[in-house]
């Protein structure tokens, strides 16, 4: 069956598992095939729910560990403005940490790669460009 209007779920795998070492997280990742291409789409926790920066962070990381180099968020956000309402699609162009909680917090792992990052460029302007053009006039809001 379809996940989400999204594709065909191929497989769920746990996190754990998937990697050696503990897992900081619950969760489940899905490969869903889209116009026969393959994706993984993962179900995590949230701020939201009380869960830990690092429970939260865990699933990149975890991407990461396997080889994971591009990373699409789909969530469940919340606006500041009323121009949004509950259930609006939104492209995402900038955001604020609201959270008093630091992803960076901790110990460096090395293996994570740089640690500090320029906040200009969390966000990648040519793939939003690219989204922006195909979501225009089916109701999507632009937030910034």
């Amino acid at each position: 069956d379809g996940w989400r209007g999204w594709g065909e779920v191929e497989e769920w795998l746990e996190f754990e598992g998937l990697v050696e070492g503990p897992v900081e997280c619950s969760g489940k990742i899905a490969i869903v095939k889209i116009n026969d291409k393959k994706a993984l789409f993962v179900k995590s926790r949230s701020l939201s729910r009380g869960d830990s920066t690092a429970t939260i962070t865990a699933p990149v990381r975890l991407l990461h560990e396997l080889g994971v180099r591009n990373v699409v968020g789909v969530a469940a956000v919340a606006s500041c403005t009323p121009k949004f309402s509950s259930g609006s699609y939104v492209l995402l162009k900038d955001l604020v940490n609201l959270s008093q909680r630091n992803a960076l917090y901790g110990h460096n792992e090395k293996e994570w790669g740089v640690r500090f990052l320029d906040q200009q460029k969390l966000l990648n302007n040519d793939l939003l460009t690219f989204v922006g053009g195909e979501l225009e006039g089916k109701g999507v809001g632009k937030a910034v």
